[in-house]
């Protein structure tokens, strides 16, 4: 793995319309990109230390679309390795030492959190520049500047940091700052960078079950998505419609709870925090298509998403009558 070094730092503090401006050049350069292909490391602080982990992320779009068409997400070190896979209509998750895998269907976060930085314009709150940096990767200097805000997480705001680059408006560095009663800390550094490349094989973004693999079910189904983008229902076909609340379209209202259980892994390596998890709560309650919002670690997401299979809800209601409606929740994990 190539190396990265900081051998100049400056603090400083600027008005948020400048840090809005660069964060929208950011987005602009992000979204004019056909492909992406780069490679870094994660490093994780929390109460008790773990090793980094390098990744690699290939995404492609299609014309037209400045939202990822297709990506692949690869940890390919420590007991956490994994793939994920965008392959245009389903994300595939592999736990490689497990050999277990799992579908659902395909959403813009495929390839956490580098799919954050199209939207941070407009989604972090009060950006500031608070300082510039110069790094050295793989031998060059990279003047950048650092920019910080925060992103609303359910009911929290987390905190996002970003080390720009000034020249090409590329993200070198970008820290997680989770806002939970632990400091969980991720900062995803980039090593390499390939811009409008070939993919080395058009495989990389087809996912292929691994042989003795396990399936793990997630009761998902495929959708359609929001009619037009306006309506504010989703249509799954062979079934009702899927309402979004508002209006006289009313909340369920949760009545029965199962906890998640930890994994072992997770334990180990002493990680806290919170899965935000997106559902459908049909007209009799149960829960259906739940998939993760906001990722805290791979194994605990899969441990949210069998908890919440098993939750039961007083339906949601449009005019009175009970209606699948579209929700969202927290799955908080603390060690004791």
């Amino acid at each position: 793995m190539r190396a990265l070094s900081v051998f100049a730092l400056v603090f400083v503090a600027t008005a948020a319309d400048d840090a809005t401006t660069l964060l929208n050049d950011v987005a602009k350069r992000a979204s004019e990109l056909k492909t992406w292909q780069a490679e870094g490391k994660e490093t994780y602080q929390s109460n008790v230390p773990r090793a980094d982990i390098q990744f690699h992320v290939t995404l492609e779009r299609a014309n037209g679309n400045p939202a990822p068409a297709k990506a692949r997400l690869e940890y390919t070190d420590g007991p956490k390795s994994l793939i994920r896979v965008c392959d245009g209509r389903y994300q595939w998750t592999h736990l490689l030492e497990r050999k277990q895998y799992w579908k659902e269907p395909q959403r813009n976060a495929c390839a956490y959190p580098f799919t954050e930085w199209l939207n941070l314009g407009s989604e972090l709150t009060s950006p500031t520049i608070v300082g510039h940096e110069s790094l050295n990767v793989t031998g060059q200097t990279i003047n950048c500047t650092i920019v910080q805000g925060q992103i609303a997480a359910g009911s929290r705001a987390d905190l996002r940091t970003l080390w720009i680059d000034d020249a090409t408006k590329l993200v070198w560095m970008y820290r997680v700052e989770l806002a939970t009663t632990t400091r969980s800390v991720r900062t995803f550094t980039l090593l390499s960078q390939h811009l409008d490349e070939p993919l080395k094989s058009a495989e990389v973004l087809v996912f292929r079950p691994p042989e003795g693999g396990t399936e793990l079910s997630t009761a998902l189904l495929d959708f359609d998505g929001p009619e037009g983008g306006r309506t504010g229902l989703l249509r799954i076909p062979g079934s009702a419609k899927i309402y979004r609340l508002g209006g006289n379209v009313l909340s369920p209202i949760l009545i029965y709870k199962v906890e998640p259980s930890y994994t072992q892994e997770a334990k180990n390596a002493g990680i806290e925090g919170v899965v935000v998890l997106y559902l459908i709560v049909q007209p009799d309650g149960t829960t259906l298509d739940i998939r993760v919002i906001r990722s805290l670690d791979p194994g605990l997401d899969q441990k949210a998403i069998e908890a919440v299979s098993k939750w039961r809800f007083r339906p949601g209601t449009k005019d009175g009558v009970p209606v699948a409606v579209q929700a969202s929740v927290e799955v908080n994990f603390k060690l004791h």
